[in-house]
C-alpha cells in the first residue's frame, strides 16, 4: 500500500505532462511517449527518497504530522533544490533550434516540476490522510538507530 502512495508525484507529474502536452499541441510520437517513462524514474525517486526519510522520522516521534515536517525540512529542501536546479539546466534548451530538442526540455522540465510538486505537497497530504497503521513504526532491516 505504501507503494502505491508512492505513485502519488509520478501521477501527478504525467497528468500535467499530458496535459501541457494537449494545451500546447504536442503530438505523441516516439520522443513524446519516452518522456512518460523518464517521469516514472525521476517521480519514483523523489517518491523513495521522501517515504524513506519520512519512515527514519517516523522512528524519532510518534507524530506523523511532526515526522512529515521534519522530513519537509530536511529531504523536502533537498528535492526542492534538485527540482529548481535541473528545471533551470533543462530549459536552457529552449533556446535551440530544434523543435524535438525544445520539446523535449519544455516537457521533461515539466516532469521534473510535476514530480517534485507532487512529492512536497500531494505525498504528504497522502500520507497524513492514510490510517496510522500503515506506517507502523518498525525498524526497516538495516537501520541501527
Amino acid at each position: 500500500m505504501a507503494g502505491l502512495i508512492g505513485l502519488t508525484p509520478i501521477l501527478f507529474s504525467l497528468f500535467m505532462l499530458f496535459g501541457v502536452m494537449g494545451a500546447a499541441g504536442i503530438p505523441l510520437d516516439v520522443a513524446t511517449a519516452l518522456i512518460a517513462g523518464i517521469s516514472l524514474g525521476v517521480g519514483i525517486d523523489y517518491s523513495i527518497h521522501f517515504l524513506n526519510r519520512f519512515r527514519r522520522e517516523l522512528l524519532q516521534t510518534e507524530d506523523r504530522a511532526l515526522a512529515v515536517r521534519a522530513t519537509l525540512a530536511t529531504t523536502g529542501r533537498a528535492i526542492l533544490i534538485n527540482m529548481t536546479t535541473v528545471s533551470i539546466g533543462l530549459l536552457s534548451l529552449l533556446l535551440g533550434n530544434l523543435i524535438p530538442l525544445r520539446r523535449f526540455a519544455l516537457l521533461i522540465t515539466v516532469t521534473m516540476l510535476g514530480s517534485g510538486i507532487g512529492a512536497l505537497t500531494l505525498l504528504p497530504a497522502v500520507i497524513l490522510a492514510t490510517p496510522p497503521r500503515l506506517f507502523a513504526n518498525k525498524k526497516p532491516k538495516g537501520v541501527t538507530q
